[in-house]
């Protein structure tokens, strides 16, 4: 879902709000460590130019963590 939302934003199918929510709530998910080994082992299941720029995602400045998210409903 992330990496197809990524190739419609590159090619301007997506308008940027759009594309603002999933980058935002995929930066919340690659902070989670299980997520990182998951990815570790399914890395090469997407193309390389989108794998190189979840490798480089940060969270977003302010933005809660998974964590808070599900604490927050619970």
């Amino acid at each position: 879902l992330f990496e197809n939302a990524w190739f419609q934003m590159r090619q301007g199918f997506l308008e940027a709000e759009q594309w603002q929510g999933y980058d935002s709530f995929l930066r919340m998910v690659w902070a989670m460590p299980p997520t990182k080994k998951w990815w570790a082992m399914r890395r090469d299941f997407f193309s390389p130019g989108f794998a190189l720029y979840v490798e480089q995602c940060q969270p977003r400045k302010g933005a809660p963590s998974f964590n808070e998210v599900v604490a927050s409903v619970s």
